[in-house]
């Protein structure tokens, strides 16, 4: 299993769980370029909305 990259707005204090070693990053363009690289490379990307963490992936990459 890859990584796993959870991105917390400042107004959260939430935090990810993950059976792997999440890394957690303050939200800004330094988070959003990692994310964008680890979904490149094929990993996916925990992202948190109002109420819940959506998974982002690439839908393409088998």
């Amino acid at each position: 299993m890859g990584s796993l990259l959870c991105v917390v707005p400042a107004r959260y204090s939430a935090s990810c769980v993950s059976p792997t070693n999440p890394r957690t990053l303050p939200y800004g363009a330094a988070a959003i370029a990692e994310g964008a690289r680890l979904i490149a490379a094929g990993e996916c990307v925990a992202v948190p909305t109002e109420t819940v963490y959506g998974l982002a992936a690439d839908a393409t990459d088998s």
